[in-house]
């Protein structure tokens, strides 16, 4: 008697490739796309923590530099070099990186001897070009808000 067990046994393994295949590729682009949600989310917490490092150097500036006009501009400037920095670091190619700085509840031009400066608050929005996965890139924008209070 022949066996046939054989002859369905090659049709199976042509069907089980397929199917691997087919699997595999539903798998890597998963793959890609929590990759490539992972990185997004660690460049957010990069933002994060230099939106927090710039607000406490503000926080701890005197708040005579915050209220000359000259002085704050050069420690803003400071700030958002603080800011580059740390996103270079963190592999960012930044495109337009925007800054808004609150002293308290006020702008920074309102911080006088009677309306003393309580907390600093900087809100970073950072856009950019991710190319990591190639055709599936596009801008990207990053936002972070953070808040250092003052020791009076």
């Amino acid at each position: 008697m022949k066996r046939r067990h054989s002859q369905y046994s090659r049709d199976s393994r042509g069907v089980a490739l397929i199917e691997l295949a087919a699997v595999l590729v539903v798998c890597t682009i998963m793959l890609g796309a929590c990759l490539s949600y992972g990185r997004l989310a660690l460049q957010g917490a990069a933002l994060d923590r230099a939106a927090a490092n710039a607000a406490r150097y503000l926080a701890t500036l005197p708040p005579e530099e915050l209220r000359d006009s000259g002085r704050r501009a050069i420690a803003l400037a400071n700030a958002q070099a603080m800011v580059e920095q740390a996103l270079a670091a963190a592999g960012l190619q930044v495109q337009e990186l925007q800054l808004d700085y609150r002293c308290g509840p006020n702008t920074c031009n309102l911080v006088t001897a009677s309306n003393p400066l309580s907390s600093m608050t900087v809100i970073a929005v950072l856009q950019y070009r991710d190319t990591w996965l190639g055709a599936g890139a596009g801008d990207v924008e990053l936002r972070a808000h953070a808040e250092a209070g003052r020791g009076n």
